[in-house]
């Protein structure tokens, strides 16, 4: 064969115009006999028109590396995908996304208890950067975050409640009842979701259905305070001053700091006795 670069070099795309091969031609070793060197040339000719191996772009950041394992994910490889999503927490351990990625890929690999403790990290982070949010009074992220949370726990009883109260404070009180019906109905044991609900049927005026959210509460925690306040405001608006005084009785006993239960006490207590004095004055009135 004559001296130069060998056909299946030449067609390969990744020949570099300024390697040394330009300088030297190829040598078969002698062991290749003469009559076997066209199916050793066919061979080069295949591999160089052989589509090249399919490979990630290079990720140097977190966001990167969760792009990644995702397009990992996405052809099933599960453990290559962990691998990056693994890395992506060494370089951001609060990242919710490479948790939640995690998650899937475990369960990809029908390891249920690891894809859990994953979802439940990944749910609790991205909650936890809610309630960030909010203390800096970021609302616009603060709501992102809570609506991840609800990406990967459509049930979670928190997010909910907490995006109901940002509805409630925007005065979307149509969208803050829906929020906390669903925090109740993901989880009926949870006393501060009736609660909630209950004082959004307050300010819509719907005293039956603000009533029975607050004993629902009742019966899910005996010891809710906004439950017992919701009723003593309730009946204290109805004029039944007694039984007002009863509940506010009963916040006391389980909060005596909270100062919202000593002045409505104070308040039903007065009403009450102006009440009674008014009535122990009526029978006078008509003696004379």
């Amino acid at each position: 064969m004559s001296g130069g670069i060998p056909v299946a070099l030449a067609f390969s795309p990744n020949l570099n115009t300024h390697s040394p091969l330009r300088q030297h031609r190829i040598v078969y070793p002698k062991i290749v006999y003469p009559q076997f060197r066209p199916l050793v040339l066919i061979g080069f000719v295949l591999l160089a028109c052989s589509p090249s191996e399919q490979r990630d772009p290079l990720a140097l950041d977190p966001a990167g590396l969760v792009e990644q394992g995702n397009l990992r994910l996405s052809r099933g490889d599960a453990s290559h995908a962990i691998a990056s999503f693994r890395t992506a927490l060494l370089q951001d351990s609060l990242n919710a996304d490479a948790m939640a990625g995690l998650s899937r890929a475990y369960g990809l690999q029908e390891k249920v208890q690891l894809a859990a403790v994953f979802l439940r990290r990944a749910a609790a982070t991205a909650y936890d950067i809610g309630i960030a949010a909010l203390d800096e009074g970021d609302n616009e992220r603060a709501g992102a975050a809570f609506n991840h949370v609800l990406d990967l726990v459509p049930r979670h009883p928190l997010a909910l409640i907490r995006l109901g109260e940002m509805a409630d404070r925007k005065g979307d009180q149509g969208r803050a009842i829906e929020f906390f019906e669903r925090a109740a109905e993901a989880n009926p044991g949870y006393a501060e979701s009736f609660v909630h609900l209950g004082r959004q049927h307050v300010l819509q005026r719907n005293t039956e259905k603000a009533r029975t959210a607050f004993e629902r509460a009742i019966e899910v925690n005996i010891n809710s305070p906004g439950a017992y306040m919701g009723l003593g405001d309730l009946l204290s608006n109805e004029g039944r001053w007694a039984a007002a005084v009863e509940q506010y009785d009963k916040v006391l006993l389980i909060n005596p700091q909270s100062q919202a239960a000593k002045e409505a006490l104070k308040r039903a207590r007065t009403a009450l006795a102006q009440l009674s004095g008014v009535q122990d004055q009526a029978p006078h009135s008509r003696d004379r």
